[in-house]
């Protein structure tokens, strides 16, 4: 809850509007945010060399930054948001690497000066469009209902608050300084206070990295092959013995229509070498090439199967 109404406060003072914060019980629209947390071990050693009395505390939460983070998307309508776990389905279906922090620089506004580093993949021949923190930003914005609060994304690692004109030193001080950082946890923070939290160490992401091989491996036409991996997600499962994959991701164009029709969702979205699926336990649907395709009968018949 500190960590999203900071947010909009910061928010609000960079961009000059009025960010209203609404709880998840009142009528409207609320914000949440996702957020990337990293293993940042320099951090302690940079904030040391910052002066106690240049420090901008007049407000909790402010001050030095605590725990390393950035946010991938903030303004999430939470309250539309059904399936918490699909949240971090979609970001976890990316194989995020280390990261790099560089450029030290300052945010300013009419109270505080923001020292902060830009984050982005370490990538030889850069561009934002195969930055997977860009890549997740934009999944994230094409799948779950949101309010756009900045014109672009920025990925950026606060450092700390200081008081106005107290910045620039620090800047020079850090100076061309580049660090390398390992990300840590995904947090899904909602309006109402509530936080979730998931892993993405390695050891963690094992199950996604082997049923993404495997598909990799299938004997499935590669254009229908691209659509199932962006689709894959903690609960995926592959048989052994046929090409077949089991829990995807419904994706947004499916859920749209399913909303539109006020259809049931008591099924499982599937896929074969022929193309797209519904089933429960009892019975599944023909396949069809893209998900959004499959017919509204089949739709409320494979449902009452459940």
């Amino acid at each position: 809850m500190k960590e999203l109404k900071r947010n909009m406060l910061l928010l609000e003072r960079l961009t000059k509007k009025k960010v209203i914060f609404i709880n998840e019980n009142s009528e409207g629209h609320s914000y949440g945010c996702v957020m990337l947390f990293f293993d940042f071990d320099k951090l302690k050693s940079i904030q040391n060399k910052i002066e106690k009395e240049d420090l901008y505390e007049d407000e909790p939460g402010f001050g030095l930054e605590k725990d390393p983070h950035l946010t991938l998307l903030y303004g999430l309508y939470s309250n539309r948001i059904k399936n918490d776990e699909n949240v971090f389905d979609t970001v976890l279906n990316f194989d995020i690497p280390k990261l790099e922090l560089y450029n030290i620089s300052l945010f300013k506004n009419k109270e505080y000066e923001v020292l902060k580093f830009d984050v982005k993949q370490k990538i030889k021949e850069y561009s934002k469009k195969d930055d997977i923190l860009y890549k997740i930003n934009k999944k994230l914005t094409e799948r779950f209902p949101y309010k756009e609060t900045y014109p672009d994304y920025h990925p950026h690692s606060t450092i700390a608050y200081l008081k106005l004109g107290k910045g620039k030193k620090y800047v020079d001080m850090f100076k061309n300084k580049i660090y390398q950082v390992s990300p840590r946890d995904i947090v899904y923070s909602k309006s109402d206070g509530k936080e979730k939290e998931r892993s993405i160490l390695v050891e963690n992401k094992s199950k996604y990295l082997k049923v993404k091989d495997h598909i990799a491996k299938m004997h499935i036409p590669s254009e229908l092959k691209e659509k199932i991996l962006d689709l894959v997600n903690s609960g995926t499962r592959v048989s052994d013995k046929h090409p077949v994959i089991h829990g995807l991701t419904k994706p947004t164009d499916f859920n749209k229509r399913v909303k539109e029709h006020n259809l049931p969702t008591g099924y499982e979205l599937g896929a074969d070498k022929k193309g797209f699926f519904i089933a429960t336990q009892r019975a599944r649907s023909n396949s069809y090439e893209n998900a959004v395709d499959i017919p509204i009968d089949s739709i409320k018949f494979i449902d009452s199967t459940g």
